[in-house]
């Protein structure tokens, strides 16, 4: 589905630069429903720890929740697959990444 947008946006719009930034664009208005009904069924903590994610920052180093709270979070939300850790602790979907950094800032 996804090589289809950006073929169709190459061949049908012409458009060439940008066209990735516009296909993930299109890729977060589409599930935009989807994305929030999961943003809602988070906790605080878990929207807390998601956002500071989307944003490149450890959520461990935020100061106004406990260290062991966060850390029980991180490891619910790498259980239920949300979160992996790479290097660093990261949303495993990019797509809900940009969509929280979009509309939850």
């Amino acid at each position: 589905m996804r090589k289809t947008q950006v073929w169709d946006l190459m061949t049908y719009d012409n458009l060439v630069e940008g066209v990735v930034g516009e296909v993930v664009s299109k890729i977060v208005r589409t599930h935009d429903l989807d994305f929030e009904r999961l943003w809602l069924n988070y906790n605080r903590t878990d929207r807390s720890i998601m956002l500071s994610l989307s944003k490149g920052a450890n959520p461990l180093q935020n100061r106004q929740v406990a260290t062991s709270t966060t850390f029980s979070g991180i490891k619910r939300l790498m259980k239920n697959g949300y979160v992996i850790r790479v290097n660093d602790y990261e949303i495993e979907d990019p797509f809900f990444k940009e969509w929280i950094a979009r509309f939850c800032s």
